[in-house]
């Protein structure tokens, strides 16, 4: 019975060492696969005791290690775009620097120098023809400047056609625009002709909190490129 199955045993394994369409196995995987053919033959021999004990698991090809693909490195900009978009930061250009001076360097007319006189508060303020009242709880404060014509002729100076902006602040707080009256002085429509070497008065008008402390105030005054801050003391 032995010499049958060995007979077969080896007819077997030749057939697998001759097939053309099988794996294309090592020597070491062809001899292991005809042992495990011998073996399971001989496993039904019932005077067979010593059948081979082996890892099958040595058949199974082990597949070959495959390359994780590598990330391609980013630019110094792109890192950057990509820190901008994730922060919801968009690129912006630089905000324009105010440009500070002293408030002679302002001529909101050729030839015309505008200069701080005093300041006041009251409850109201103006004449018989136009009078300025404070809203309740609040107070008036009213900024009295000079416009002096530095020329040698006569002047018009009209404010209105200037690109004038005027602001209030308190103790480094912003608190808000002058008042828009139809005082006869209001800086921002004074509209009346200076003799050379003359001046004339004009005011800003605030409506501000009652318990504002206006000596820490400071008056913004711009012409568009450049702003004069005059601290009312």
């Amino acid at each position: 019975m032995k010499k049958k199955l060995g007979v077969l045993a080896v007819a077997t394994v030749l057939c697998l060492t001759g097939c053309a369409s099988g794996p294309n196995l090592s020597d070491i995987q062809t001899n292991m696969e005809a042992e495990y053919m011998a073996g399971l033959l001989l496993k039904y021999d019932a005077n067979n005791e010593d059948m081979l004990d082996y890892d099958r698991s040595i058949l199974n090809p082990t597949p070959s290690p495959t390359v994780a693909p590598t990330a391609k490195p980013t630019s110094q900009a792109q890192q950057t775009a990509g820190a901008d978009s994730a922060s919801g930061q968009n690129s912006t250009p630089a905000e324009e620097v105010q440009n500070y001076v002293q408030l002679s360097d302002i001529q909101p007319v050729r030839d015309v120098s505008l200069h701080l006189s005093t300041y006041l508060t009251k409850q109201s303020y103006g004449s018989d023809y136009a009078t300025v009242s404070a809203s309740e709880g609040h107070k008036l404060l009213i900024v009295k400047f000079r416009l002096k014509n530095e020329g040698s002729t006569e002047i018009k100076a009209n404010m209105m056609k200037k690109n004038m902006s005027y602001s209030l602040e308190v103790d480094g707080s912003a608190v808000g625009s002058p008042l828009m009256t139809i005082l006869e002085n209001d800086l921002q429509y004074f509209n009346e002709r200076i003799p050379a070497g003359k001046s004339r008065e004009s005011v800003l008008v605030f409506d501000v909190d009652s318990s504002v402390d206006v000596s820490k105030a400071a008056v913004s005054i711009s012409d568009g490129s450049k702003t004069a801050q005059v601290t009312l003391q």
